[in-house]
């Protein structure tokens, strides 16, 4: 079935806008997509990476830098009790937070061989706590300075390989996106020049239809023209304005080629009849000057009998 040039047209219009809205759509899908893998790297990434620096800085601040203040005496015995207090329910409620979260492999395997880290922080924190409630400060002095450094150490070595874990799984992420990123783009640019080639392709396959009818069309025309052959037609292939215009030029042409052949058989007709009449006209002129020289010959017969009377 034959496309007519208004329905290619629309096709020359609808197709690029069709595929210029799928392209508009995959766009808005993958700009969703890459904010829901960036909601996912600060969630479970960053959040966690968070969570840990808050339990390292708890452990240094509140447990480690409250003994050294207790120690000299810039506390308060029962300020020194009631914050060590605070610092456990606190590092508490942290560790609860974070082990509760989406745990990587590799960050359970790490806790899992370190539970002797978790042991000897809280180990450490109740001796603490115990010297700060006997307020024994010679005690407390032997304690902060042999043990609780080595006591706190396991501890903040394990957060300080959760933290690198988390850093390397958020760069692989982050690699990820990047990748997937690289990918849409790459389809993005392929949807692109897709919708170049195909409006390319609509547009050379409208033009060329259209200027081969319109070639055929001034080819028979001018051949009309020249050598005023009405016998000549177009011939347009049907299905399309150009083969509605052909038809009913070819149409128009025949009408004319009739009425021209009228034209010429009554300019014949009246020719003969002309002619006829030129014959007619001549033999009655003809005719007409016999007459007239018979009627010369009477009036002489009847001059002469009428001088004839008269000499008698």
């Amino acid at each position: 079935m034959k496309l007519k040039v208004k329905h290619k047209l629309i096709l020359l219009t609808c197709i690029p806008i069709f595929i210029t809205i799928f392209f508009i759509t995959i766009m808005f899908h993958s700009s969703n997509v890459l904010i829901k893998n960036t909601e996912d790297v600060i969630s479970k990434r960053l959040l966690p990476i968070i969570q840990l620096n808050e339990i390292v800085t708890l452990y240094s601040t509140n447990i480690v830098d409250l003994a050294h203040k207790t120690r000299a005496q810039m506390l308060l015995w029962s300020e020194a009790d009631e914050q060590i207090k605070s610092a456990q329910k606190t590092l508490q409620i942290s560790w609860q937070q974070y082990l509760s979260s989406e745990l990587s492999e590799q960050e359970k395997i790490l806790i899992e061989g370190n539970q002797g880290a978790f042991e000897s922080a809280q180990n450490t924190i109740l001796k603490l706590q115990g010297f700060i409630e006997a307020q024994s400060s010679y005690a407390m002095s032997d304690f902060v300075d042999l043990e609780l450094y080595s006591g706190i150490e396991p501890i903040t070595t394990l957060l300080k390989a959760l933290i690198k874990q988390q850093k390397i799984i958020a760069d692989e992420t982050l690699q990820e996106a990047q990748q997937y990123s690289a990918t849409i783009k790459q389809w993005l640019g392929i949807i692109a020049i897709s919708v170049a080639l195909v409006a390319l392709m609509l547009g050379w396959w409208l033009v060329w239809g259209v200027n081969r009818r319109l070639d055929k069309m001034l080819n028979i025309i001018t051949q009309i023209e020249s050598s005023n052959n009405l016998s000549l037609q177009l011939d347009m292939p049907q299905g399309d304005e150009f083969g509605d215009i052909g038809r009913r030029f070819d149409r128009m042409i025949r009408s004319f080629a009739v009425i021209i052949e009228s034209i010429q058989e009554n300019s014949a007709h009246l020719a003969t009849e002309s002619q006829q009449l030129v014959a007619i006209n001549r033999s009655n002129e003809a005719q007409l000057l016999a007459q007239q020289v018979e009627l010369q010959s009477t009036i002489s017969s009847v001059d002469s009998l009428n001088e004839a009377s008269l000499l008698h």
